[in-house]
């Protein structure tokens, strides 16, 4: 009789939950603060607060675009002019594998 040596996982697990529950309650301590600090931070003239650890910056959003990947890979594969088009721009690279745990 093989005795198999006791699994590492759930207790692994155990304490990767704990510690995402934790930084999820900082995360949102984090957000509140910065809610607080944002509107001082507009009311400087430069709209950007400064000390020798770092600054405070309010970040103009800009617009974001995307595109329909699955639509545009449809196009490419069906239509010959539009994968002259796309071609030169499309980058194809392979994926990667990644641990998710919940």
């Amino acid at each position: 009789m093989t005795i198999l040596p006791p699994n590492p996982i759930p207790e692994k697990v155990a304490v990767y939950r704990k510690l995402k529950a934790q930084s999820d309650a900082l995360k949102l301590k984090m957000d509140a603060i910065k809610a607080e600090i944002e509107p001082l931070v507009e009311a400087t003239d430069g709209q950007k607060w400064t000390d020798l650890d770092g600054w405070a910056r309010i970040v103009t959003r800009k617009p974001s675009v995307s595109y329909n990947n699955k639509a545009l890979e449809a196009l490419y594969a069906s239509v010959p002019e539009v994968a002259q088009v796309i071609a030169p721009h499309r980058k194809e690279k392979p994926g990667s594998s990644y641990l998710q745990v919940k």
